[in-house]
């Protein structure tokens, strides 16, 4: 009886010993980002352990830290930029967002909105464009840019076979991801002969802001 208590006093011991590396690890990347946080909001907010609790679970914190790092490069290949605070309305919502995204295509895109959103120079921050974002998957992305850069795109099977094969996105997949774009208002869609899909000035505008 004795001995399975020692056992289970070790064990015991152990996880509390894991517990404990991991959370000085989650606390230590915090305060790393206190400084960050500092340059987003102008002044850390005195709740900022309570409103930023979330990062302690590794996910968040991950992502956190490579927005966090790909902001700073962006900002600092800029010449003579000029960081300002971003207000919590525009900061509390896309750092909210970008935490719980993975994948590096739309990372990309919340970096650089952040880094916007931060420097004076660049284009305004709209709040519709974070809200926009959040509903984006990979290919949407894509298929914007795509979309920005030919002016309009037509369901011709032709073009459509080209497109596909120069973006690597099946046909369907780019239906989709147009049709997504209608929805949030980035694109319009057209009936004449073959359907065509043409840019929106929120598209554009987005885009920019994530350039």
């Amino acid at each position: 009886m004795g001995k399975r208590s020692e056992v289970l006093s070790k064990e015991e011991a152990e996880a509390v010993s894991a517990v404990a590396k991991t959370s000085d690890r989650a606390i230590e990347a915090l305060q790393q980002f206190g400084g960050f946080l500092g340059k987003v909001f102008g002044t850390v907010p005195e709740d900022t352990i309570g409103l930023f609790g979330d990062y302690l679970r590794h996910l968040r914190i991950r992502n956190f830290s490579r927005m966090q790092q790909r902001t700073e490069e962006i900002l600092a290949g800029r010449p003579n930029v000029e960081i300002e605070a971003v207000s919590p309305t525009i900061a509390i919502p896309l750092l909210s967002a970008a935490q719980d995204e993975s994948r590096p295509e739309l990372q990309e895109l919340w970096a650089r909105l952040l880094a916007n959103a931060m420097d004076k120079n660049a284009p305004t921050i709209r709040q519709s464009y974070i809200d926009a974002l959040k509903k984006f998957d990979p290919a949407d992305a894509v298929v914007l840019k795509t979309l920005h850069s030919r002016s309009n795109l037509s369901m011709k099977p032709e073009e459509m076979n080209n497109l596909s094969a120069a973006i690597s996105l099946a046909p369907d997949e780019i239906t989709v991801s147009l049709d997504r774009l209608v929805d949030l208002g980035c694109a319009h869609k057209h009936q004449a002969g073959y359907l065509t899909y043409y840019l929106l000035p929120f598209g554009r505008l987005l885009l920019n802001a994530c350039a």
